[in-house]
C-alpha cells in the first residue's frame, strides 16, 4: 500500500475531522450543569389511551390488508404471459351492465399489463409508506 496506508488506526496524534452534523449530534447529546440536555428541544410523548391504540391497530390491520390485496393482484398480473404478435392473446373490458369489449392485440395487452403492474406496484409503496407506529 502506499503512502503509509497499512490498514491500521491514525496515530494519537492525527486530526479528526468532525462534520457540522457530528458536531450538532456531538452538542445535542451534551448535559448542562443542572443535569439537562443542551441542544435542540426533545419530544415529550403522551401515552395513547385505550381508544386510540385500538383505532391505530385497526388502522394498521385495515392498510395490511388493503396491502395484501394489491400484491395479490400484482402477482396475477406478473403471471400474465404475452406472445410477441400472437392473435390469440386477448384481455376483455367488461361494464357493470355485461358489455364487454375484447382487446385482442398483444402489443395492447403487453401496455395494460405494464400499466397495471406500475400501478399496483405505486399503491403497494403508498400503503407501506403509511404503516408507521
Amino acid at each position: 500500500m502506499k503512502n503509509g496506508s497499512n490498514g491500521k488506526a491514525p496515530h494519537a496524534g492525527a486530526a479528526v475531522i468532525e462534520t457540522p452534523e457530528a458536531e450538532k449530534e456531538k452538542s445535542a447529546s451534551e448535559v448542562n450543569e443542572e443535569g439537562q440536555l443542551k441542544g435542540p428541544a426533545h419530544e415529550v410523548l403522551t401515552p395513547l389511551t385505550i381508544d386510540e391504540k385500538i383505532s391505530k391497530l385497526q388502522n394498521l390491520v385495515d392498510l395490511v390488508e388493503n396491502r395484501d390485496k394489491f400484491r395479490n393482484h400484482l402477482s396475477q398480473v406478473e403471471g400474465i404471459r404475452f406472445g410477441d404478435l400472437d392473435e390469440k392473446c386477448m384481455i376483455t373490458i367488461s361494464t357493470e351492465g355485461g358489455k364487454s369489449y375484447g382487446i385482442k392485440s398483444s402489443y395492447l395487452c403487453q401496455k395494460i399489463s405494464t400499466l397495471l403492474k406500475d400501478e399496483f406496484t405505486g399503491k403497494i409503496k403508498e400503503i407501506e409508506s403509511q404503516i408507521n407506529f
